[in-house]
């Protein structure tokens, strides 16, 4: 009873402050900015940045193809940089990339100030991963370019509707190491190629069953596992081993979960330090999850949630992570060396690479009412070797730790046709 009136009041605060918030926003626009979109005011007031896209709109030709990353979720762009530093490391002289957002389509981002932090965070992490900024375009800002050029290729990991480009070679990244159950090669995204990261068994069912797919497979590998040199970023200031719990988006098993006291579980272990690292996406809509989860570890030092630190990131300080489903843990094992745990889920989600790649390397499974025990026992194995931690990449992935210059190599031979 409790638990379901804080639900409701975290519900009816959410849609409150969002009715503030538009009031706000559009006395604002009609005020300061004459009712004039943001995108547009942005590029009137910044000619500078404005004159440097066109210039680079205006060199691309015959002698320059041109390779367009399409997307809208901002943690997406960590599947294409690495792609994109090894093609100015190996065909600089030949492909120009361009990003373009189409985040304004987003609810909670949409056309007003929220895309200005969004916009500010596309940059960040374009910087971050060595690449210049000025690479970024808004789809809102393709109309004020006189002629915006088509690409040669579009590459994307998303459906978006809304992207109308004239393009005849589409690429295709899964944005995830190993699929889940319910993932399969889309029908919505248009695409005549597809980048396969996993070896058989730990790729899509339907290429395990060899169902037709209208698109060229190139095995190419997973090259997020090549970041930029991101620094390690510690959440805590103490010596105590830190756990990554990595939840996957489906609500009802963190709720779940939390109902079962695994919160309960890492308050006792004040030896312990957690990182609860949440999907974005579970701090939108109605029901904030990150919030209530915010109210049920208030003044308990040992545990914080993080939603915004890449995970990567946060990782090299970590010992452990636990997870449920999905692809998670693979790539921070696969990427790491380090230990994974997974909890128990329900019979339904069985079947798929993520649960088959857990049968293979998971260092620990357990309910929640054993995680205490488990997560002591598997503290006190260490760090993988060098050689189970090849051994397990090679087994798992093609061009393992060396995804992106395969994937570069592949867009050349693909535009060199």
């Amino acid at each position: 009873m409790i638990r379901s009136l804080k639900f409701f009041l975290l519900k009816f605060k959410r849609k409150w402050l969002s009715e503030l918030s538009c009031l706000a926003e559009f006395s604002i626009r009609k005020l300061v900015f004459d009712n004039q979109a943001i995108i547009p005011f942005i590029n009137a007031n910044n000619y500078h940045s404005f004159l440097r896209k066109k210039t680079l709109l205006e060199q691309l030709g015959p002698s320059r193809k041109s390779i367009f990353f399409v997307f809208r979720d901002l943690h997406i762009l960590d599947w294409f940089t690495p792609i994109h530093r090894a093609i100015e490391s190996e065909f600089s002289d030949k492909y120009q990339v361009i990003y373009v957002d189409f985040g304004s389509t987003l609810k909670h981002v949409g056309k007003g100030f929220a895309y200005l932090a969004y916009k500010k965070e596309v940059e960040k992490r374009l910087i971050d991963s060595g690449i210049p900024q000025f690479l970024h375009f808004s789809d809102q800002e393709l109309s004020l370019f006189e002629m915006f050029p088509n690409p040669d290729m579009i590459v994307t990991s998303e459906t978006i509707r809304h992207e109308k480009f004239q393009c005849t070679q589409r690429v295709y990244i899964p944005h995830y190491s190993v699929p889940k159950l319910k993932a399969v090669v889309p029908k919505k995204i248009r695409f005549n190629h597809m980048f396969q990261a996993t070896r058989p068994p730990f790729c899509y069912n339907e290429i395990i069953n060899q169902v037709p797919i209208k698109a060229e497979i190139h095995e190419v590998g997973y090259p997020k596992m090549h970041p930029y040199d991101i620094p390690s970023v510690a959440l805590f200031d103490s010596d105590k081993p830190v756990v990554i719990y990595a939840p996957s988006v489906e609500t009802e098993i963190i709720i779940d979960a939390v109902k079962k006291g695994i919160l309960g579980v890492f308050r006792n272990m004040a030896h312990v330090n957690f990182i609860i690292k949440l999907h974005p996406t579970l701090a939108s809509g109605m029901f904030d999850l990150s919030n209530y989860l915010h109210k049920e570890i208030a003044s308990t030092p040992n545990v914080i949630i993080d939603m915004r630190t890449s995970i990567q990131a946060i990782s090299a300080s970590s010992s452990i992570l636990i997870n449920d489903f999905g692809s998670a843990g693979a790539e921070y094992k696969l990427s790491f060396g380090k230990r994974l745990i997974y909890l128990d889920v329900p019979d339904y989600l069985e079947g798929a690479a993520d649960l088959r790649f857990r049968d293979r390397f998971a260092d620990g499974r357990s309910n929640v009412s054993d995680l205490e025990a488990v997560i002591t026992r598997v503290l006190e194995m260490g760090e993988l070797s060098i050689e189970e931690w090849d051994k397990m990449g090679h087994e798992t992935l093609f061009s393992f730790k060396t995804a992106d210059k395969t994937a570069a190599s592949t867009i050349h031979a693909i535009l060199q046709r």
